[in-house]
């Protein structure tokens, strides 16, 4: 079992809960780090729902990371350098529409270390470009062996600029509407202040957000064209969610970058683009950035290969921003 004291000296990352002595990781990129000096790690793990793929870091590596998969239950020995210290770190790579990601207990042979607090804090808000949907193939129907988030450009970038941070990302929602709930229209602002879109428990760090990243439209524009009696009140709507979800997450030192483009999904950026333009009059720190994107992945998604070159241009905007 994870004990109070051992939850207080790591480093989490994204929507989680602690209860019962477990630690529960809902969305895609929630995860864990913790510094040790020892020989050996045990790590015991369950998860809730459809098999749930998770990547170990040794000393933030993006580029070593191990993927693993439980579907029930899974225990894991990971053999550290000897009387190194080494910052070990765990992450949840499938979105939370898919399953939970427990950590019953993790025990060091040897010291845990007390771990530096980040001095960024980004809190994301995307679609299934976010979530990693299908990016691992370009075949066949998207599912939990081929969804990534830990491989989806906004993840790594993040994780390679060494920030913490808070992505909260779901296939198939918006901030007006989503293909999985009745009503239709109860996007992603009615979950903010939860841990995950098909969750009951609450959810606030209480943190002071740096950079706030929104990538949200796609699904609202496939509603809002179907429904052209009611697109003025819609489009609306939309620009009316997007301004309270800036609203509720900053501050006036909060930076905002609103990112579109990653599909080439061309349809939608007049309601981006036009949404920034209202916004911009009330916000001093927002960016809008169109981003170089792919879509020959799994329901025309962005590949694998083009997310690290979409990383890279997300890498540099977060320069010029912070």
């Amino acid at each position: 079992m994870l004990t109070k004291p051992f939850i207080n000296n790591v480093q989490i990352y994204g929507r989680y809960i602690y209860k019962d002595n477990n630690l529960f990781l809902f969305n895609c990129g929630s995860g864990i780090s913790l510094k040790v000096k020892g020989k050996k790690i045990k790590i015991s793990l369950k998860n809730i729902g459809k098999p749930c793929y998770f990547y170990i870091f040794k000393n933030m590596n993006y580029d070593e990371k191990q993927k693993y998969c439980v579907e029930i239950s899974s225990e894991i020995d990971i053999i550290l350098d000897n009387n190194k210290e080494t910052l070990f770190s765990i992450f949840k790579a499938n979105e939370s529409n898919d399953n939970t990601l427990i950590i019953d207990s993790i025990s060091v042979d040897g010291d845990i270390l007390p771990i530096e607090e980040n001095n960024v804090f980004v809190k994301v808000y995307g679609d299934s470009s976010i979530a990693g949907f299908g990016i691992l193939s370009k075949f066949g129907e998207a599912n939990t062996a081929n969804s990534d988030c830990v491989r989806n450009y906004c993840f790594e970038t993040l994780f390679k600029k060494g920030y913490e941070f808070d992505i909260f990302a779901a296939s198939g929602y918006g901030l007006v509407f989503s293909k999985y709930t009745t009503p239709n229209r109860n996007g992603i602002i009615n979950y903010i202040d939860k841990t995950s879109v098909n969750s009951t428990y609450d959810w606030n760090n209480g943190k002071h957000v740096d950079l706030l990243i929104i990538s949200l439209g796609t699904n609202d524009y496939s509603y809002i064209e179907i429904n052209k009696e009611n697109q003025k009140e819609l489009i609306n709507e939309f620009y009316l969610n997007y301004k309270k979800l800036i609203d509720i997450e900053c501050n006036k030192n909060t930076k905002v970058l609103m990112i579109y483009g990653s599909l080439l999904e061309a349809n939608v950026y007049p309601l981006i683009e036009t949404t920034y333009q209202k916004l911009k009059k009330e916000y001093k720190n927002l960016t809008l950035m169109k981003i170089n994107g792919d879509n020959t992945a799994i329901s025309n998604h962005s590949y694998l290969d083009h997310h690290e070159k979409m990383s890279k241009e997300l890498f540099s905007i977060i320069e010029e921003i912070l």
